[in-house]
């Protein structure tokens, strides 16, 4: 009995149920947090390594709104990691922080439903939210790049047609929409541009360079017909849906956690 016994402990088969017990046991006896795990203790020393963070990341310090909000996906993600370490999701993997949210959130999203709507549902999210799925307008346009010393007298050649005896070279950009401009010329140019004639030449500066610049062509935007994308405004909605059923899920779970702050939210020391 004793050699039939040893013989079944060396069985690959018999090894892989012993395992998946210990493995089942871990899982049954992680399922839950202790009192202390649902305390979230935002300490000094977070906020600070928080803070750097969000530096190295952006290039820039945060405002008290921005860094508000920077923190409260640091939090949703500690309440994720936490519940996602309850639930044994960390079991034969690394601990890594942003892999043990994604398989939790994968978790919550596993069981969340977005069935329950209609066509006159999809059909009234589309009409409130039509805007989406409008095609922009588009814009030819002529730039100049213009030097900061002598940008106002260079201007002044260009609005009055002599900039090609002074070697200023014009480059063309054909069909580009409201925010390309913008991500070519800086915040808000598309704007200072529609508020002048289309064909006159604007002066356009932002923190890193100066640029005379002008519309020479306008297509006009296009409404959308619900039809025409009917497909990509189902999936939208059916996200968007999702989207809601998460937060509902996260808003339940955070609800067990008790979260301090400390007094002074923004670090001293910001350089």
């Amino acid at each position: 009995m004793q050699n039939l016994f040893k013989s079944a402990i060396a069985q690959p088969i018999f090894q892989f149920f012993i395992i998946a017990a210990v493995l089942y046991t871990a899982i049954y006896m992680s399922g839950k947090l202790s009192g202390d795990e649902y305390n979230v203790n935002i300490s000094d020393k977070v906020t600070n390594d928080l803070y750097s963070r969000y530096k190295s990341e952006y290039g820039l310090a945060p405002d008290e709104v921005t860094f508000r909000a920077y923190l409260d996906d640091w939090m949703q993600e500690e309440i994720l990691f936490r519940e996602a370490k309850a639930m044994g999701l960390d079991i034969g993997d690394e601990m890594i922080r942003e892999r043990l949210v994604r398989k939790f959130k994968d978790v919550l999203l596993g069981e969340i439903s977005t069935g329950g709507w209609d066509e006159k549902d999809l059909q009234k999210w589309f009409n409130e939210n039509s805007s989406l799925f409008d095609v922009p307008p588009l814009f030819d346009i002529e730039e100049i790049a213009l030097n900061k010393s002598t940008y106002q007298a260079q201007f002044e050649s260009i609005v009055s047609d002599e900039y090609k005896a002074v070697d200023l070279k014009t480059r063309k950009f054909y069909g580009r929409s409201p925010a390309n401009i913008n991500q070519l010329f800086g915040k808000d140019a598309i704007n200072t541009l529609e508020n002048h004639d289309e064909g006159g030449w604007v002066l356009i500066k932002n923190a890193e360079s100066l640029h005379a610049v002008r519309i020479t062509k306008i297509v006009a935007s296009q409404k959308s017909n619900f039809e025409d994308v009917r497909v990509r405004a189902s999936q939208i909605y059916k996200d968007q849906l999702m989207r809601e059923q998460l937060n509902i899920r996260l808003s339940d779970i955070a609800a067990k956690y008790e979260i301090s702050f400390p007094e002074q939210l923004i670090p001293t020391q910001r350089d």
